[in-house]
């Protein structure tokens, strides 16, 4: 995106690319989130983490969209596209250094010399042989993907009437 944008071809059609990218990538997002956290915490802190977890999510919804639009009076889409970047490397840097503990294995041998392929083909049997988490899967991804879209359409219609 940045490249495009700072040679003058970015298109609307990129944006809905790269959009729908990142919503396929949001809908494994909170699962692994949610599963990283109730990892590193005692069971007793799960509902206040997850209160805080909601308040922050929100808060980002609400305040990004306002701060997007400062920045992009005062920097630029070039300037906001590097500010993304720049947070999104801190961010996976800072995620490197930290210990996110493994849930105990029940069975040791389960997952011994299993291929990837093998695993995601176990992870994704076992989802499609029970309905109810297949369609709970189902709606979690097309709200993440169809509310990717719509963002990008809103943001576009806003940037427009400026």
């Amino acid at each position: 995106m940045l490249l495009l944008n700072s040679s003058g071809n970015l298109q609307i059609w990129h944006v809905y690319i790269a959009t729908a990218i990142a919503g396929v990538f949001q809908a494994f997002h909170f699962p692994a989130y949610s599963a990283a956290v109730t990892m590193m915490l005692p069971k007793e802190h799960y509902g206040r983490a997850s209160g805080m977890l909601s308040a922050a999510e929100f808060a980002s919804g609400i305040f990004a969209p306002v701060a997007a639009a400062i920045m992009l009076n005062i920097v630029s889409l070039t300037g906001v596209i590097i500010i993304d970047i720049t947070t999104f490397v801190f961010a996976i840097s800072l995620l490197m250094l930290i210990h996110i503990p493994q849930p105990v294995v029940t069975c040791e041998k389960r997952d011994e010399g299993r291929s990837i392929g093998e695993q995601l083909s176990f992870g994704f049997s076992y989802i499609f042989n029970r309905p109810s988490l297949l369609g709970l899967q189902l709606v979690l991804f097309s709200s993440n993907l169809l509310s990717s879209f719509g963002n990008t359409c809103v943001s576009h219609d806003s940037g427009s009437h400026q």
